[in-house]
């Protein structure tokens, strides 16, 4: 006969079961190699930071992180397919500025959710845009160029590498900030968009920074400022937009999420690691030669990053009316 005492017994020890497996599953993860999801074609910033990420993490964990890159959508693709992926800690999501902040803001309908459907792991870094112009149009600093925008309305126009992309929104602010009357020719890709600032075809952009730098130092290109809250360690003297336009501040950031459901033993041990993995000075090389700026921070902070984010990009395509075609 099963007695109340059986019945409370069973019940303790379902609780000490329930307890323990996901500190069972943190001591054995990882146990096969990890996926680490890219939204966007290898090459690029992203894939560059994933890729010096997952080098050191595989040598961290004890086994392989790969990265495998799906480009397209802003990110979109590659942040669906870490979604609909199982919780378990093997599938990985490099997040971005755009997968996690412009798209939800610009996009009425995506294919996944950038709170509920993800998990926020750990915050990697900020990397600047930078404030370019070619050397004709002959503004020596931010504030020259709103001058000369503003001497000949409607007669400049500013570069991006595509409709909804940091660049884009970098540039909406700018003009909305600054009181300017200008027009927004949206290229294919960031090369294309320097490209046609350089040719003449455009008067300036809001390019990343490792892109635009060679150019810089080319002098095909002359930055005028950075994007960041503060200066930035690769163009120490390179003011910000914001000692100019007050309040300005547009970061691009990269950081590693997991689906939603993720235990949190396994979340807290991949944060520790990465930790760790940020502090090696292979990894710090090679964001610097990125322009990025590591920083740390807990999953919980994470979490209310992203979401001050949505609210901040949400904002601002109010107040710009940035519309995509």
């Amino acid at each position: 006969m099963i007695t109340k005492r059986h019945l409370l017994i069973g019940a303790a020890s379902l609780t000490l079961v329930a307890i323990s497996q996901p500190h069972a599953q943190a001591d054995t993860y990882p146990s096969k190699p990890i996926k680490l999801m890219v939204g966007y074609a290898p090459g690029g910033t992203t894939d560059i930071l994933a890729r010096a990420v997952a080098h050191k993490l595989s040598e961290k964990l004890g086994q392989p992180v790969v990265v495998d890159n799906r480009p397209g959508a802003a990110g979109g693709i590659g942040s669906e397919i870490a979604a609909r992926s199982a919780p378990d800690g093997y599938t990985l999501l490099m997040a971005t500025a755009s997968s996690h902040g412009i798209n939800p803001a610009v996009y009425s309908k995506l294919t996944y959710d950038p709170v509920a459907d993800f998990q926020p792991v750990a915050f990697i870094a900020s990397v600047p845009l930078v404030l370019a112009v070619n050397p004709s149009v002959g503004a020596s600093d931010t504030r020259k160029l709103i001058e000369l925008i503003k001497s000949k309305p409607a007669a400049m126009d500013y570069a991006s590498s595509g409709n909804g992309s940091p660049g884009h929104l970098a540039g909406e602010m700018f003009r909305h900030m600054g009181g300017l009357k200008v027009q927004h020719i949206p290229y294919r890709g960031g090369a294309p968009s320097l490209t046609g600032v350089i040719a003449g075809e455009t008067q300036y952009t809001f390019g990343t920074l490792p892109a635009t730098l060679p150019h810089v130092k080319s002098g095909k290109l002359v930055a005028l400022a950075v994007t960041t809250g503060k200066r930035s360690s690769v163009l120490p003297d390179t003011p910000t937009v914001a000692e100019t336009l007050p309040g300005y501040e547009v970061n691009t950031w990269n950081g590693i999420l997991a689906p939603k459901g993720t235990p949190a033993a396994i979340v807290m041990k991949l944060n520790e690691a990465v930790a760790e993995v940020m502090k090696a000075d292979e990894t710090k090389a090679a964001f610097a030669r990125e322009g990025a700026e590591p920083q740390s921070m807990t999953p919980a902070q994470f979490g209310t990053y992203i979401s001050n984010g949505l609210a901040g990009w949400a904002q601002l395509v109010k107040e710009t009316g940035t519309k995509i075609d």
